[in-house]
């Protein structure tokens, strides 16, 4: 039987690589010993991103977040949906609290680019937005 998402946590995975570095101010104030809670993690976003976001960010059970585009929820209420026990969830929250003005401006761009847009369909620009969101690395 495959493990659990919550089995294969290791409170260790940011020692295996100094590429988790940047993220570290924002883990160190969790408690890592299992997999962060959304109450946990909402807690780390009130402390750490009203200081540079717009509006705070409200974080939603994603199997109760509004039906409304993701991106567009984002930016018009600050709803923030996030699976339990996510990997990926997980590591868009730290990016939330230690790059939230570079989070809030793919945001709004994706906002403006749903404009020129055929509903329910994304273009290359939002694409682009995506990829670089997702998997981008800035090398300083």
């Amino acid at each position: 039987m495959p493990k659990s998402v919550v089995e294969l946590w290791d409170p260790a995975f940011a020692d295996r690589s100094p590429c988790f570095d940047t993220l570290r101010p924002a883990l160190e104030r969790l408690d890592c010993s299992r997999f962060p809670s959304l109450g946990c993690l909402q807690q780390l976003v009130d402390d750490i991103v009203p200081t540079c976001a717009k509006r705070a960010l409200k974080l939603a059970p994603a199997e109760s977040a509004s039906p409304d585009p993701y991106e567009r929820r984002v930016f018009e209420t600050g709803e923030l949906a996030v699976r339990s026990s996510h990997w990926h969830d997980l590591f868009n929250v730290l990016v939330w609290c230690v790059f939230p003005r570079s989070k809030a401006a793919l945001n709004r761009r994706h906002v403006a680019e749903m404009k020129h847009e055929a509903p329910g369909r994304r273009g290359y620009a939002r694409d682009a937005l995506t990829q670089f969101d997702e998997d981008g690395v800035i090398v300083l």
